[in-house]
């Protein structure tokens, strides 16, 4: 709320990071998450003008994640950063993480097989942006496609970025948006 904003600006808050974690209605259902799109846009927009930088984290790679769940992650970040000129956006793929219930879905229920050397390469190509074994080539290739973009969210309203870079990133932002907007 406002009220709880001012509070937090008062007792000191310069960032608050969410974990946004999807823009994609069925995946933040699959989750479990219990936020919606509108309530991670509301939070966003109650910040505007606090002085509190917003960081949201939004991951790639859900399992199950289609094309369409992408690029609604991907909408939900130009609009956060388009929205608030202090909003800051990550996207890392998923880390599968050994015991939990996503890893057990990424792979299959065979999680418990997995040695450490299994976990490993699972890490390494996490690592190096290859798409992970429980994606659809479908997803891999559209999250490749859209990788230029998501480094381009990344770097939108950070503070070792130009004023004039800044600004291409947003002019960039409101094209792709437009561009995705056809693909959803």
């Amino acid at each position: 709320t406002p009220e709880f904003v001012m509070r937090l600006k008062e007792s000191g808050c310069r960032m608050l990071t969410f974990g946004a974690e999807s823009g994609s209605p069925r995946i933040l259902k699959m989750i479990n998450k219990h936020t919606t799109r509108e309530q991670i846009i509301a939070t966003n927009r109650n910040l505007i003008g606090s002085g509190i930088f917003p960081h949201f984290v939004t991951i790639r790679g859900f399992p199950t994640e289609t094309p369409e769940d992408a690029a609604q992650t991907l909408l939900l970040n130009i609009q956060l950063l388009l929205e608030n000129k202090k909003a800051i956006c990550d996207s890392p793929f998923l880390i599968v993480t050994p015991g939990t219930i996503i890893a057990r879905q990424c792979l299959q229920g065979k999680a418990a097989d997995y040695t450490l050397e299994d976990w490993a390469k699972i890490f390494d190509a996490e690592a190096s942006d290859a798409c992970s074994s429980w994606l659809s080539g479908k997803t891999c290739n559209f999250i490749k496609r859209y990788a230029m973009l998501t480094n381009i969210i990344h770097r939108t309203n950070r503070k070792n970025v130009s004023w004039l870079e800044n600004a291409l990133f947003r002019f960039i932002l409101r094209l792709r948006r437009v561009i995705l907007k056809r693909e959803v």
